[in-house]
C-alpha cells in the first residue's frame, strides 16, 4: 500500500495516492486516519464552528463514519468510494464520475421521492446506491426494493419495449446491527 498506514506513517504528497489494492483494515485506516480525512476535517470544522452559533451541532471530532454527515463527506471522495465498493464486491470497481451525495430522485409530485446517501455509476454502467443505517427499522427490505424501483424508472426511456437493457443496480445498506439476527455480516436479496 502506498498511502498512509501504520507501516508507512508518512504524509508526503507523493504517498497520498494509493494503488487501490487495500485490504479491509487498510481502508478503514485510510478513511479515518489519512491525509484526506484530516484535510476534510479541518475544512469542515471551520464550517461547523460558523453554524454552531445558530444550532446545537455535534462537534466534528465526536462524529464517526456511521454519522450521516461524515459518511457522505468521506464517500464523496471518488477513490474512497471506489475502495469501499471494491471491498464489498471483491473486485475492482472504477466509477465514471464523482459520487453524488444526498441525491434526490423524483418521478412525480404524486409519488414519494427518495434521497440516496451516496450514488454513483461505474464504468461498466452499473448503478451503486450506498446507505448508512443506524437505527433498526422493520421496513429496510421493502425500502431497498422501493429505492431500486425508482432508480430503475430513470434508466429506461419511455416506449422502450426491452427490459433486458436495464443497467445492473445495487442498493447497499451498511448497518450498525444485524438486520435479520442470523449472525451474518452480509445479507443479499
Amino acid at each position: 500500500m502506498n498511502g498512509i498506514s501504520p507501516k508507512n506513517p508518512t504524509n508526503s504528497k507523493s504517498d497520498r495516492k494509493g494503488s487501490g489494492a487495500y485490504d479491509c483494515a487498510d481502508v478503514i485506516f485510510y478513511v479515518t486516519g489519512s491525509y484526506y480525512f484530516y484535510r476534510v476535517y479541518d475544512t469542515l470544522r471551520r464550517r461547523y464552528m460558523k453554524k454552531k452559533k445558530k444550532q446545537n451541532i455535534v462537534p466534528l471530532k465526536d462524529l464517526n463514519l456511521t454519522d450521516r454527515f461524515l459518511f457522505d463527506e468521506v464517500l464523496e471522495d471518488r477513490e474512497t468510494y471506489q475502495d469501499v465498493l471494491s471491498i464489498i464486491f471483491g473486485r475492482n470497481i472504477s466509477l465514471l464520475d464523482q459520487p453524488q451525495t444526498e441525491k434526490e430522485l423524483r418521478v412525480s409530485p404524486l409519488i414519494r421521492s427518495i434521497r440516496m446517501d451516496v450514488f454513483a455509476m461505474s464504468e461498466e454502467q452499473s448503478i451503486y446506491n450506498t446507505e448508512m443505517q443506524n437505527t433498526r427499522k422493520t421496513d429496510l427490505a421493502k425500502r431497498s426494493r422501493y429505492y431500486q424501483s425508482l432508480i430503475d424508472t430513470n434508466l429506461l426511456e419511455p416506449g422502450v419495449p426491452n427490459y433486458n437493457i436495464l443497467n445492473q443496480s445495487f442498493v447497499i445498506i451498511i448497518m450498525t446491527f444485524d438486520l435479520f439476527g442470523y449472525g451474518k455480516y452480509v445479507y443479499t436479496f
